[in-house]
């Protein structure tokens, strides 16, 4: 039933696929993107009417339907995806991948497993009453499209992965468009898929900072690919992509400005009422949002924002507390290498190419996104981070990679589309190549330790057993204390409760069994 239902699945996304190829004059490289953002926005607006599995339903039935429509009346659909055999060969190969995983990322059990479960389950977004998601400000678009392209088989956490997944890859697929006439740059593209799927955030958890800079990637390749003149409306498939981007994550509207602020400078004669259209649509997607989170909770999480919340945070810090984040925030700026060869590459391939102006902009466009990016950085630990993460500059590594990964993708872009010297090549293949190295030499060399899986085996083993519904009070011990609450969180994502209470061998606080619905001896 399984295999009959992923086939449907894909009979949809090609009738999708076809209907969008004929409808507007897009390269196929930008289908599957088009296709997450559109499934995913249309998810979003399902959830605020309270129709998503209904919605979802007739979203895929109908593409089904209309790819045996395309059959029947169009022999020669098959041209069509000459384009798409890369993308369905290592789309096989993140599905092998991931098809044994499960969940055992940290923040998998704090939010983004929660959220995706949550959905699938209950066919609505959380509300007051389900205390079980905790960071309720935090948007849930990439959930949305989890929820959109996993529902008809129902919860399972390796469908959610693989989901996730190629809602990355159908971004970076994009980067084929610059890399496809050129055998050498094909291969760069698919070795270099290995630094993009696991160096940053890896393909095995639902984390979203390498989907923010994927998928704004995508979004602002399109933008610079087409005029949106009104023959061909192109520009109706921007509202999605916005929408998409906007609502990854509350820091990822800063790439959506960036895309609406290239839109108009590109041309402004001729862009400008799109532009505006965009800016609407991004500001009404995120107000909604918000307006949803400020009505319906009192508990919002980290990185809530609102001004409330904006001057509890920085009460919390003093003056020398705010000189050591700077310091450190700065040596951090300073100790990123791969920037500063970024801006020495195109600085190279500007005078290897006769200072060609379209390297001039993109060096302008490098150096402005990233300062702007790190200030806000600095901002969010200065006015949005609890003072003892901020301290520790707690997640720069990520955040760090998201502002990377989209600059590489977008100077490798411009170059590789517009300059054919082996000069220019060879300094963005050398690159990529030497970021591809580190995850690939952790992937040939992975050790996992196997605690964590045993541990939560053993609890899921004893919920099934025991037939454990949700809500409980649970006691757990284990053999060390959790000092990152890792299994606690682990705990309450498995029992589907907040209280879970863990203990450990010699701990001194005095805890009575019997005050708990259930104890479990993970200590032995």
């Amino acid at each position: 039933m399984i295999f009959i239902k992923i086939i449907f699945l894909l009979l949809a996304f090609l009738g999708f696929s076809l209907f969008i190829k004929e409808k507007f004059s897009v390269d196929t490289v930008f289908i599957p993107f088009i296709y997450v953002s559109t499934l995913s926005s249309l998810v979003y607006i399902l959830a605020m009417l309270s129709m998503m599995k209904e919605g979802v339903y007739i979203f895929h039935i109908s593409f089904f339907v209309i790819f045996f429509y395309y059959i029947y009346k169009k022999k020669d659909i098959a041209i069509i995806f000459k384009d798409l055999y890369l993308f369905f060969i290592i789309g096989l190969l993140l599905t092998f991948y991931l098809y044994n995983k499960e969940f055992i990322h940290y923040d998998n059990f704090s939010h983004w497993g929660r959220i995706s479960r949550f959905l699938i389950e209950n066919d609505r977004i959380n509300d007051s009453r389900d205390t079980i998601i905790s960071f309720n400000s935090y948007p849930q678009m990439s959930a949305y499209f989890i929820y959109g392209l996993t529902r008809p088989l129902g919860f399972s956490e390796n469908y959610n992965l693989i989901a996730n997944a190629l809602a990355i890859f159908s971004g970076y697929f994009v980067f084929y468009k610059a890399c496809k006439k050129s055998i050498l740059n094909t291969l760069m593209f698919c070795i270099f898929s290995i630094y993009i799927f696991f160096d940053n955030i890896s393909i095995d958890t639902l984390l979203v900072d390498t989907l923010i800079a994927i998928s704004s990637f995508a979004l602002i390749s399109f933008i610079y690919e087409y005029t949106f003149s009104k023959k061909d409306k192109n520009y109706y498939l921007l509202f999605p992509m916005f929408i998409f981007v906007t609502l990854i994550k509350n820091s990822s509207i800063y790439f959506s400005m960036i895309a609406i602020a290239y839109l108009c400078i590109r041309n402004r004669k001729d862009n400008i009422k799109i532009a505006i259209s965009c800016f609407l649509t991004t500001l009404f997607s995120q107000k909604i949002w918000s307006n949803h989170v400020k009505h319906t909770f009192d508990n919002l999480g980290k990185h809530s924002m609102n001004l409330t919340e904006y001057r509890n945070v920085f009460g919390e810090k003093n003056k020398s507390d705010i000189i050591n984040i700077t310091k450190s925030f700065i040596q951090a700026v300073f100790d990123d290498k791969i920037i500063f060869i970024l801006l020495l590459i195109i600085i190279l391939a500007y005078f290897c190419n006769k200072r060609p102006s379209i390297l001039k902009k993109l060096l302008i466009f490098t150096v402005v996104s990233y300062s702007l990016y790190q200030l806000g950085n600095y901002f969010m630990y200065i006015f949005s981070m609890p003072k003892g993460e901020a301290l520790q500059l707690a997640g720069y590594g990520r955040y760090l990679k998201t502002i990377r990964f989209y600059l590489i993708l977008v100077v490798s872009y411009i170059i590789f589309l517009n300059f054919k010297t082996f000069y220019s090549k060879i300094m963005i293949w050398g690159l990529m190549i030497y970021l591809t190295l580190n995850p690939l030499k952790a992937l040939m060399n992975k050790n996992t330790d196997k605690t964590a899986q045993i541990n939560k085996n053993m609890l899921e083993k004893y919920r099934d057993e025991n037939h454990i519904g949700a809500n409980k009070n649970i006691l757990v011990k284990m053999k060390e204390k959790d000092g990152s609450y890792y299994y606690a969180y682990m705990g309450q994502y498995i029992f589907k409760t907040n209280k879970v209470k863990i203990t450990y061998i010699n701990d001194e606080e005095k805890i009575n069994k019997n005050d708990y619905d259930c104890f479990i001896d993970l200590s032995k």
